[in-house]
């Protein structure tokens, strides 16, 4: 095609194509990424495809330098007790071996507890007297020894000679178990300290590392990993010593069931097959440390490259005007060929890519670009649906599907109500009560009240603890938001005593629920940033609501509405006046008042109380008698005796200043 024609074309794409690359390739790279990084399953998966491609396509030739001396099942059945091994004939081992003259050895056995003193004193001081350098198994606390254990393990080795410590960690993945990597070793009181397969490729002439390397196991056969030879200590006497001279001498177990660990050969053989000892596993680091090959595996940006190019590939393959089950056999082409290249590669290059992540960055961009246009307008729902679910009521959720541009997915100013609940003494019960109680009470309260959050049409802000927090009049509008909250305060009320009653006649003392509401201008919006937002508001109408909530302590009631959601209200709704409270840090008062039912407003403490509340604005001389008699005809009124009290202690009327929050 020339370039005149591949003008041609681009003139022809549609921009909204082009938005589909530019949104869905970064998108599906992201996605394939995290799949793979994140997701255990995933996380298996692909180590298994680089497990398999390793053991294909590794050498098949047996390492002539690395020996393992095996004790095995007829070695143990000679003794009265299996565990620890009898160290008499742990040291007639290490000395034929030393007698053969090895180039160094190492014993795969935690010296971690005594035995017999005989056998044991006969152990160290074969140990003391090598002629050649010996690592011994070394651990730590961290390995789950006691510290008696790790104490016997430091004191049993000889202070002199040849003999030195060595970690026997083997690098287990934190998914499956299986051995990977070979671990390098790690500090210990200040010194470094190597792993086994470390220690004893330096002494072959190895450079040392300090970091994990992959582990590639050698092609297996009927029953053991080849490339490393394996003897039986059984017939150690009567091996030639040619065989041992000059090698590196593994030491350590062969048992069925014993000290076996899983190894990358699962993936093709099984779990039986595929369990290997693990002192044929430090056999195998040691001749992969020796060889200096190892496999490489791209870094991030190697691994984001890499998704960028295939899912470009998938976009790009999905474009193409062909017929579909054209488009179907080239996918599978293309991903048939990158899988076989990622053979070849690891074969000829130890290079491991991932192969598990690309397909699904091809097989989803290749789809979504497929579907982007005649999805476009339900992915925006499915965005709204899925940015809002969680903490918006469904009502609210079906109406900005329908209309989404009756909201901003920004910030922006506009007057909402807010509503702040708190349960008291909340702490104070969480330290009381025991854990699997508190848990179970917290949930079922939460739920209830997120259940009424949501049936009020309100957005639910955040959940902190046992304090619910939500407003009204945003992300869409709510004409009537102050009544809405008013009525859900009321809710909230009638629930939460019942709530505590039903609580404290099982014998668990639940706080009373307080709520705060407030109306005003106030930023609501999403705040945070690309990776977590949280639509949430701003300003001094949150504080405020905040902290007429916190008013209710200090008032002895449970509900505090401001005289700027009641005066929204229609005149159905009926308040009772509580006092005009000057909240910390301010300096002009806010009305407060406490929302009552329609039967409750027409009782005679209702019309006596605001009488009286009346009077006590307006400094009145017989206040104190009304309160007085009103006090005493309604003792259980919380409300009429709070103000009783600042009257009889010489305050006088309803202008309250409150020190604290």
């Amino acid at each position: 095609m020339g370039w005149g024609r591949f003008v041609t074309v681009l003139r022809g794409e549609s921009i909204r194509y082009w938005g589909a690359y530019v949104l869905v390739i970064p998108t599906v790279v992201l996605v394939a990424l995290s799949i793979t990084t994140f997701v255990p399953v995933a996380r298996i998966a692909e180590n298994w495809t680089a497990d398999i491609r390793l053991l294909t396509m590794a050498e098949s030739q047996t390492d002539t330098d690395v020996v393992v001396v095996a004790i095995g099942e007829e070695d143990l059945r000679a003794f009265p007790y299996r565990s620890p091994v009898d160290r008499a004939f742990l040291a007639g081992v290490l000395q034929t071996i030393i007698d053969r003259k090895p180039r160094a050895i190492a014993i795969d056995i935690l010296f971690d507890q005594p035995t017999e003193a005989a056998k044991d004193e006969r152990l160290r001081q074969v140990l003391k007297a090598s002629t050649v350098p010996v690592f011994v198994a070394h651990a730590s606390e961290e390995e789950r020894l006691t510290r008696d254990q790790a104490a016997y393990l430091r004191s049993y080795l000889p202070a002199t000679g040849l003999v030195r410590p060595a970690w026997a960690n083997l690098a287990s993945d934190r998914d499956d178990g299986i051995t990977r990597a070979i671990f390098p070793g790690r500090e210990e009181n200040g010194a470094w300290l190597p792993g086994m397969a470390a220690a004893l490729a330096q002494a072959h002439g190895a450079p040392e590392k300090r970091e994990m390397v992959p582990l590639m196991l050698r092609p297996f056969t009927e029953e053991r990993p080849a490339g490393v030879r394996v003897m039986p200590a059984a017939a150690l006497a009567v091996m030639p010593a040619s065989w041992l001279a000059d090698k590196l001498v593994l030491v350590g177990f062969d048992l069925p069931i014993e000290d076996r660990h899983r190894s990358q050969a699962i993936a093709l053989y099984g779990a039986d097959a595929g369990t290997i000892p693990g002192v044929v596993l430090h056999a195998h680091a040691v001749t992969q440390l020796i060889s200096g090959r190892s496999p490489e595996y791209p870094g991030l940006a190697g691994k984001v490259g890499l998704l960028l190019a295939v899912a470009i590939a998938g976009a790009l393959l999905a474009r193409l005007d062909v017929a579909l089950l054209w488009r179907l056999c080239l996918a599978l082409a293309a991903l048939g060929g990158y899988w076989g290249l990622s053979f070849i590669l690891s074969h000829a290059f130890l290079l491991v890519v991932p192969v598990l992540a690309p397909t699904l960055a091809f097989v989803a961009s290749a789809g979504a670009v497929s579907g982007y246009l005649w999805r476009e307008e339900k992915r925006q729902g499915a965005f709204l649906r899925t940015a809002f679910q969680r903490y918006v009521a469904p009502a609210i959720v079906n109406e900005i599907v329908r209309s989404p541009q009756s909201f901003r997915l920004g910030g922006e100013v506009r007057e909402i109500t807010y509503v702040f609940t708190d349960v008291a003494g909340f702490t104070a019960m969480t330290e009381r009560e025991p854990p699997e109680v508190v848990v179970a009470l917290v949930n079922e309260y939460l739920d209830k009240m997120c259940e009424l959050f949501s049936r009020h049409q309100a957005t639910i802000d955040k959940i902190v603890g046992d304090a619910v927090v939500g407003f009204f009049n945003a992300p869409i509008s709510q004409p009537d938001h102050a009544a809405m909250a008013v009525g859900l305060a009321l809710a909230i009320d009638d629930f939460a005593e019942d709530f505590r009653r039903r609580k404290k006649a099982e014998g668990v003392e639940f706080g009373v629920t307080r709520v705060g509401v407030h109306s005003g201008r106030a930023t609501v919006g999403n705040f945070g940033g690309s990776h977590f937002f949280n639509y949430t508001g701003h300003g001094d109408t949150v504080n405020s609501a905040s902290r007429l909530e916190g008013a209710n302590k200090y008032l002895g009631t449970r509900l505090c509405i401001s005289g700027a959601t009641a005066a929204l209200c229609p005149p159905s709704i009926a308040f009772r006046p509580m006092a005009i409270l000057i909240l910390k840090g301010k300096t002009k008062g806010i009305e407060t008042f406490m929302p009552v039912t329609p039967d409750e407003a027409r009782t005679d403490l209702f019309r006596r109380y605001c009488d009286a509340y009346r009077a006590m604005a307006d400094n009145a001389p017989n206040v104190l008698d009304e309160l007085c008699g009103l006090a005493e005809k309604y003792p259980y009124d919380t409300l009429t005796r709070f103000h009783l009290d600042r009257l009889r202690n010489g305050e006088a009327g309803v202008v309250i200043e409150l020190k604290d929050k």
